[in-house]
């Protein structure tokens, strides 16, 4: 099996892993409290846009990170997927969370950058996965 970083399927594969993980959150809740359900789709909008940002940084910053890391290892395909794609969404989030706090309010509060930033990749622990997943089944 050759899998290649292609910049297409990263975007599409950030997208469905997005979609996957919230899919995937949204079960989860259902389990537990199903009145939960309804109040996460004011979340799905929110992070829907967020979502968007975080693919356009990424598209800028975040598949160069991902090709290099890619190429860099020996591993197998799956693994330098997930290392890939981690390493990407880290780059990916910080990029878009500087952005956003500068649109927002500005730079100069390195709280909210922080904040933005582990409140984001929190959900990249679910969106990663899904992510390679999505991305292997559309390479293999």
């Amino acid at each position: 099996m050759n899998i290649e970083p292609r910049f297409v399927t990263y975007i599409v594969s950030s997208f469905a892993g997005y979609w996957l993980a919230f899919v995937g959150a949204a079960i989860l809740v259902s389990i537990f409290d199903s009145e939960m359900v309804l109040a996460l789709i004011p979340i799905l909008f929110f992070s829907l846009f967020i979502a968007v940002g975080v693919t356009l940084v990424s598209s800028i910053v975040g598949y160069p990170t991902f090709r290099y890391v890619f190429k860099k290892l020996k591993l197998s395909a799956i693994s330098k997927l997930f290392i890939a794609g981690a390493g990407s969404c880290v780059v990916s989030v910080l990029g878009f969370a500087l952005l956003f706090n500068y649109f927002i309010h500005g730079v100069s509060d390195i709280d909210s950058i922080i904040q933005t930033s582990i409140g984001i990749l929190t959900f990249c622990v679910l969106v990663v996965p899904c992510s390679a997943l999505v991305y292997w089944m559309i390479e293999r």
